[in-house]
């Protein structure tokens, strides 16, 4: 389970993913775009989702915004740009647990913490 906040700093466009999220991610996160918020996966959530959200009628959108983004040895996915550019993700950022995903905003949004998802 995703919980937690943690601050984050973009390197680049690289990001540290926080050690409890990669514990459960694996290898690799898949990352898709709502509205402008980045939401993240792991392998074994994403696969849940698939299957219970066949009927939700922005999953076209959401399911061709997803992408597969690696992590490195260090923990580190290199953000694309056309998703820090649409989050407006620049230099720092905020990691948010919601349980079966969590969410990377910019920094200036992390009070949005507080209002329900």
């Amino acid at each position: 389970m995703f919980q937690g906040k943690y601050k984050l700093r973009l390197n680049g466009r690289r990001l540290v993913i926080p050690k409890p999220f990669r514990d459960i991610c694996g290898d690799y996160v898949i990352i898709s775009m709502f509205g402008d918020r980045l939401m993240c996966y792991s392998p074994k959530e994403w696969e849940t989702l698939k299957r219970e959200r066949r009927s939700w009628s922005a999953w076209r959108r959401f399911i061709a915004r997803a992408f597969i983004y690696g992590i490195d040895l260090k923990g580190r996915i290199l953000l694309m740009k056309s998703h820090s550019d649409r989050s407006g993700i620049e230099n720092d950022a905020v990691c948010i647990g919601y349980g079966d995903h969590f969410e990377i905003l910019p920094n200036s949004s992390s009070s949005l913490m507080d209002s329900p998802r």
